[in-house]
């Protein structure tokens, strides 16, 4: 009985639970259409990504996501894209519109949930994708198979399962291989006009590790026979977020919903397919993938080895920089994505890397094209530290990370770049770091540490 108590005393009616249960009764509701919106962040995880993955480029069906290309021992911050390599598609409203029997109401299971309201959030787990992984895009009808268990019944008219009570949720969907082709992950999302939203995040045969939230602290129940984890968080003015991770059939599940006015979402998809249930959540149409791009993905030992690579030859230095001892190189390409060459030497605690991207996909072109003629948009001499402080909103995406064009670039435009990571006196405290753009669309990206305005004009190949 204290059990009932307790989960009754944490329920709260949302908007979407009562318009459903006047449904069932007869009544009429107005339907609210619900926007399509379209989605920025491919690949979301169960929680925001921790910075330290790296990003993931994902892509239209059957084409490559890039694999992370900045080394973990790696200093200086990648550049920004200015584009993503590829906008997915808005996805569709969930309607679960199936009659149901009036008489029918939910077996809603009792879940213990772990309150770590004020606890430090969980940050998302590290796991990083590994080379040669490529993602894709699902389309309506994936997203369906995942949700029916493999097939969608002929009588359903193609909903989302009802009994979720996701109507009004935009659903989008994506999937993670390895460089065989082989299922790594896949994740739904959906986003409600109202501001719920969720992300649950699947995997053949075990719990998903790539972007999750993974709550050590979570409270264990028995749901259909089977274990699942649960934790919420209070976030304010009547709003909570919330997440379970559990088995379903053979794919392990791990979902977070946050926005939420309780945790009933997340109730109704443990009722669903927590244990051996039927039907249980299905990866079988998303095991193997139909095209497997080409990659490459190998470290270099010397700036000789690097050179020896004809494509990005004439765009490398013909001298490593002076003083400078350890070296890292790395090359990355993968067809349709990413072709690039990343050098780095380091001295003490500075390094000075160099970055090469040759047009591959959608393009190289990586940071903001600024004007030379509008020196707010890249001159660090007109802030001061800390950036976030001085520099305008608007131009701090191009101040961070700006690219001149070739045939522009001058010796007072790499000075107006130069600018003193830490207190003056200190050693190796000047940095200096910009892109260029080379007419046949290929990117250099500078990051320098210790090395003189005269020290990086020389590097780049330039004289006078």
């Amino acid at each position: 009985m204290e059990h009932y108590v307790s989960y009754m005393d944490r329920q709260r009616a949302g908007e979407g639970l009562h318009r459903r249960l006047l449904e069932l009764n007869g009544a009429p509701v107005r339907r609210r259409t619900a926007p399509r919106r379209a989605r920025t962040a491919a690949l979301a995880a169960c929680c925001a990504l921790a910075v330290g993955v790296g990003g993931l480029a994902l892509s239209r069906p059957g084409v490559p996501a890039a694999p992370e290309t900045v080394p973990p021992a790696a200093t200086s911050p990648a550049p920004v894209d200015t584009a993503p390599a590829s906008t997915p598609s808005e996805g569709f409203v969930a309607d679960g519109g199936a009659d149901a029997d009036p008489s029918m109401f939910y077996a809603i299971p009792y879940v213990a949930y772990a309150d770590l309201t004020g606890a430090p959030q969980a940050d998302a787990a590290l796991a990083v994708p590994p080379a040669g992984s490529f993602g894709a895009e699902l389309s309506e009808a994936d997203i369906r198979a995942v949700l029916w268990g493999g097939e969608v019944p002929a009588d359903t008219g193609g909903n989302v399962p009802w009994y979720l009570c996701w109507d009004g949720y935009v659903l989008t969907g994506t999937a993670l291989y390895d460089r065989d082709g082989a299922l790594l992950q896949a994740t739904l999302t959906g986003d409600h006009p109202d501001g719920g939203h969720f992300a649950i995040a699947l995997a053949p045969g075990r719990l998903p590790g790539l972007g999750c939230c993974v709550e050590p602290d979570a409270a264990v129940s028995e749901v259909n026979g089977a274990q699942a984890e649960a934790w919420l968080r209070e976030d304010g003015e009547g709003a909570l977020s919330c997440g379970a991770s559990f088995r379903s059939g053979d794919v392990g599940v791990r979902a977070a919903f946050s926005g939420v006015s309780d945790t009933l979402l997340c109730d109704l998809l443990l009722r669903a397919y927590c244990g051996e249930t039927e039907p249980a959540l299905s990866l079988r149409g998303l095991l193997t993938a139909d095209d497997v791009p080409a990659w490459r993905y190998e470290e270099l030992d010397s700036l000789d080895s690097a050179r020896a690579e004809a494509a990005f030859a004439p765009y490398l230095p013909q001298r490593a920089p002076a003083g400078y001892g350890d070296f890292y190189g790395l090359l990355s390409y993968q067809e349709g994505v990413t072709n690039s060459l990343y050098l780095r030497w380091s001295r003490g605690y500075a390094d000075v890397s160099v970055r090469v991207s040759l047009p591959e996909g959608e393009g190289a072109m990586t940071g903001v094209l600024v004007d030379p003629d509008e020196p707010e948009t890249y001159d660090k001499r007109l802030y001061s530290i800390p950036w976030a402080d001085s520099v305008p909103e608007e131009h701090r995406q191009s101040v961070d990370h700006p690219v001149f064009r070739a045939e522009e670039l001058t010796r007072e435009l790499v000075e107006a770049r130069a600018h003193l990571r830490g207190e003056r006196g200190e050693p190796d405290a000047l940095a200096i770091d910009f892109g260029i753009l080379y007419p046949d669309g290929a990117v250099v990206t500078y990051d320098c540490e210790g090395l003189t305005v005269d020290q990086v004009w020389e590097l780049m190949g330039r004289e006078g």
